[in-house]
């Protein structure tokens, strides 16, 4: 099962610090599957990221209203380039799962 085609973007906050984000389009979803996956860092201090991956939206709202699902949270430290690297495995990671029923 090949990966889907990754988009990449860089912006900025209000004070400057990077947001690094990382989207795939799930290709011939499932209807309990979401559009898409996302996998974003954003900079909280020299070489300080925090990263978050999230799945949506949904067709169907959960009990909370949200049509997004927050998979997961975390904090890196390193280089941009690493940090890159690292939103792609996670990307991927979540693909698989997706596809082999974990998701």
């Amino acid at each position: 099962m090949p990966n889907p085609e990754h988009r990449e973007f860089q912006s900025r906050d209000a004070k400057g610090y990077r947001i690094l984000t990382h989207d795939i389009d799930v290709p011939d979803r499932q209807p309990h599957e979401p559009h898409g996956i996302r996998a974003q860092a954003r900079e909280v201090g020299t070489n300080s990221w925090s990263i978050s991956v999230t799945h949506g939206p949904h067709d169907e709202q959960d009990a909370s209203g949200s049509y997004y699902k927050h998979i997961s949270s975390s904090q890196f430290s390193g280089p941009l380039g690493k940090v890159k690297t690292g939103l792609r495995r996670s990307l991927n990671q979540e693909w698989k799962g997706l596809r082999s029923g974990q998701g």
